[in-house]
């Protein structure tokens, strides 16, 4: 089968990357098509022996995606946080673009 995975951030050395890269290996293993999509993949530092080799598709934001910020003004964080909505819906519909249209599976995270 064709199988896509979605994830927003493969940037952070944390579980949900290394999630990604365990199940894109093993379902490899199992004679499986796997493709991941992302919009940040900075992996060159982290879990090299997991993501090496798997087809892991890298599809540049139009902007710059921010995780976390603080501020004290209300209207700035209000503004910011549009902003960056409107940011994720612009990289999901170019992933979804990106995405083979033969896939089986779409599994997003």
């Amino acid at each position: 089968m064709k199988i896509a995975i979605v994830c927003f951030n493969l940037s952070w050395l944390a579980g949900g990357p290394r999630l990604i890269f365990s199940l894109a290996r093993t379902l490899r293993s199992m004679g499986h098509q796997v493709t991941i999509y992302t919009p940040e993949f900075s992996g060159a530092h982290y879990y090299k022996e997991l993501w090496e080799g798997l087809d892991i598709r890298v599809l540049e934001p139009p902007g710059n995606l921010k995780w976390s910020e603080k501020t004290n003004n209300i209207f700035k964080w209000i503004a910011d946080k549009l902003r960056q909505e409107r940011l994720k819906i612009d990289i999901a519909k170019r992933i979804a673009k990106a995405v083979d249209p033969n896939c089986d599976i779409v599994n997003v995270h």
